[in-house]
């Protein structure tokens, strides 16, 4: 089993922006490129890690997607973009353990599929409210397309701004185990409307995150 840990030190500064119709800001992380991992067995086939800094007041909301931004289209929705794709994406699933910064966790499995691939359960939004989130676009093994409405599915484990460790395990429950290229999205409101406290906290936990790192290396050393 394969097992990458990405390590960010501060989400608004390292991440790749894009700006989406719908008014917001949309901040694209990289967790895991495209891999076909063949027939490695039933079971947990891959691990992948991202810390990022979330300040749940001033996000609108998070999903996982396979572009790093909001860019799919059906006739389902005429002149809506949504997250996904009209195919299968993870085969099989992943579960999403998140850790926030007082310690607490929550876990919740994403893209899921039964029969022919059709999707069942939730599929790509972990943070944020319906009503605001983008539809989430899906298709199963005769691109048959399916719009789903979500809200997030780990809304309850983030409680206050700070840094969030997002653990992805990669599960095959079949005979082949592969990936899209695996993003996670935050939307942020635009910049103008971004409050300077929010971008002071941002930073702020990203000095805190590089100074304990730093006091970590150095005990190493000199011990």
């Amino acid at each position: 089993m394969n097992r990458t840990r990405i390590r960010l030190a501060i989400g608004c500064l390292l991440l790749v922006w894009g700006t989406s119709a719908r008014g917001e800001q949309i901040l694209a992380t990289l967790v895991a490129p495209a891999t076909d991992f063949g027939s490695p067995g039933l079971g947990v086939f891959d691990v992948q890690e991202v810390d990022l800094f979330i300040d749940p007041a001033a996000t609108n909301w998070i999903a996982w997607n396979r572009f790093d931004a909001v860019i799919a289209t059906t006739p389902l929705r005429p002149g809506e973009f949504l997250l996904g794709n009209n195919a299968t994406e993870i085969d099989d699933f992943f579960s999403l353990t998140i850790t926030n910064p007082d310690g607490a966790t929550s876990t919740a499995s994403y893209d899921r599929n039964g029969s022919f691939g059709a999707p069942i359960g939730q599929q790509a939004v972990i943070f944020g409210l319906a009503d605001i989130t983008p539809d989430v676009l899906r298709g199963d093994n005769f691109r048959t397309p399916q719009v789903f409405d979500e809200g997030g599915q780990q809304n309850e484990i983030f409680t206050r701004a700070g840094v969030y460790n997002f653990e992805l395990s990669f599960t095959d429950i079949g005979t082949l185990a592969s990936y899209p290229d695996v993003y996670f999205l935050v939307s942020v409101p635009e910049p103008s409307t971004v409050s300077l406290a929010a971008v002071g906290a941002c930073i702020a936990g990203a000095m805190l995150l590089s100074r304990r790192r730093s006091a970590k290396r150095l005990h190493r050393r000199t011990n």
